[in-house]
């Protein structure tokens, strides 16, 4: 008989190690199971701004005002910005409440891949 020191656990003795009683599972918890998808999930979504743009010069026109409007439409402070290009250079039209807005606006516009120039015709108006 072996002493208890000198054993060396197998396939039995791992699933005692995680058995339900422990807390533990083998292949991780349900939560870092979904977690995990979230990274992934979250890292292709991320990825997509990253995707290569047309060669054609008005298709990337097209795209680089579809990304615009795209992200300016996350916040209601742009509900009324219109957004056109020419040439990589973006056009921000329209009115915002206060100037913050306007400069949040061309932030975000100028972030956008491909852009050169923001040229900012946003007027500040109460609303």
């Amino acid at each position: 008989m072996r002493s208890p020191k000198s054993h060396v656990p197998g396939p039995r003795s791992r699933r005692i190690l995680f058995s339900a009683s422990s807390g533990a599972h083998p292949r991780g918890s349900p939560w870092a199971v979904r977690l995990t998808a979230l990274c992934v999930l979250l890292c292709l979504t991320a990825c997509r701004p990253f995707a290569p743009r047309s060669t054609d010069p008005v298709a990337q026109e097209q795209e680089i005002v579809r990304d615009v409007k795209w992200r300016l439409s996350k916040d209601t402070r742009f509900d009324e910005v219109l957004v056109s290009c020419a040439g990589r250079i973006v056009t921000l039209a329209g009115r915002v409440s206060n100037a913050q807005a306007a400069q949040d606006a061309q932030a975000i516009a100028a972030a956008v891949r491909d852009v050169e120039r923001v040229d900012n015709r946003i007027d500040v108006k109460a609303k």
